[in-house]
């Protein structure tokens, strides 16, 4: 078992004061502070909209916003999906050894 340093015991610590600091402060202040905007192409240039069904909501949102917001439809066949994720991600997911053995094939 990893034993705990000084450095993350004082993270810790830091972090409990602050949360304690936040809880003072009146509920309105914090819910002020609490939330943070961030702008969202397409949802937050247009008009607001409104759908008749979740289905033509869903539809919409696949075929007008941008992968990383999370708005796609699930394939139907789920293999499709891993095989997209693994091509997109694999690289990132290699484990040390593998990583290693891919340097030494480009040397």
């Amino acid at each position: 078992m990893r034993k705990a340093g000084k450095r993350r015991a004082d993270w810790r610590l830091e972090w409990r004061a602050q949360c304690r600091r936040q809880m003072r402060r009146p509920t309105l202040t914090r819910i002020k502070y609490g939330f943070a905007w961030v702008y969202k192409p397409v949802l937050d240039d247009g008009p607001s909209r409104a759908f008749d069904t979740m289905a033509e909501y869903r539809r919409w949102c696949h075929e007008h916003l941008p992968p990383y917001l999370g708005y796609r439809l699930m394939p139907a066949n789920h293999e499709e999906f891993r095989g997209e994720y693994e091509r997109l991600h694999a690289p990132r997911l290699l484990t040390a050894a593998q990583k290693a053995m891919q340097r030494a094939k480009r040397r």
